[in-house]
């Protein structure tokens, strides 16, 4: 079982939420908070709203979910619980994912510096969501300084999902989704 369920119909960020200006991220730290947050749409008290759930990467934190408004949510709903336990709970594709994240994780700023470090990055965090690679690629620089790269994957049943690196974070979801590209 891969972590494709996680990118179904959503989008997942991988980041520390530390956006300061110009900073580095140094994200193979034991002090940094990285997590997964995962956008998507839960039935909460009856009415269907955007969460925002974040599961952390590095530490023992518990899951944590929020409304659209950011007010904390008293528990997960019981399909998105099941979701991502799912996903995580076979040891070795849990262990194989955590791997390549901390191979990508570490020295982070250094994925940018080229093409091919790009493309490796993404390709390593992609595969673990069932996905491989399509020939589209968007790259955003200034003065060929590598801002943002980002490449669109394919599933098995022929879904498109893209796969985003910037210096803040890494981003999967569906293509339907390009939007979140820029958030």
């Amino acid at each position: 079982m891969n972590l494709g369920s996680l990118i179904d119909k959503q989008t997942i960020k991988i980041d520390d939420h530390k956006w300061g200006a110009g900073e580095i991220k140094e994200w193979d730290l034991n002090s940094i908070d990285i997590h997964i947050e995962k956008k998507t749409h839960a039935k909460l008290k009856g009415r269907n709203d955007e969460v925002l759930i974040k599961i952390p990467i590095n530490s023992d934190k518990k899951l944590t979910i929020k409304n659209k408004r950011n007010q904390l949510v008293d528990r997960v709903p019981r399909y998105l619980e099941k979701e991502i336990r799912e996903a995580f709970e076979d040891k070795k594709n849990r262990q194989n994912f955590i791997y390549d994240l901390i191979s990508v994780l570490t020295d982070f700023q250094s994925n940018l510096d080229n093409l091919e470090k790009a493309k490796a990055a993404l390709t390593r965090i992609g595969k673990h969501f069932g996905l491989n690679y399509e020939p589209i690629r968007i790259k955003k620089d200034i003065a060929e300084v590598i801002k943002s790269y980002t490449e669109q994957y394919v599933d098995k049943n022929g879904k498109k999902y893209f796969v985003s690196i910037d210096r803040k974070r890494i981003k999967l979801g569906e293509v339907d989704n390009w939007k979140e590209i820029e958030n």
